[in-house]
């Protein structure tokens, strides 16, 4: 997801793992 790509790399945090 570009969405999360951008979200985990402006807050710099795990979000990945959020929406895995």
């Amino acid at each position: 997801m570009p969405v999360v790509d951008i979200v985990d790399e402006f807050l710099d945090i795990d979000i990945s793992c959020f929406f895995a």
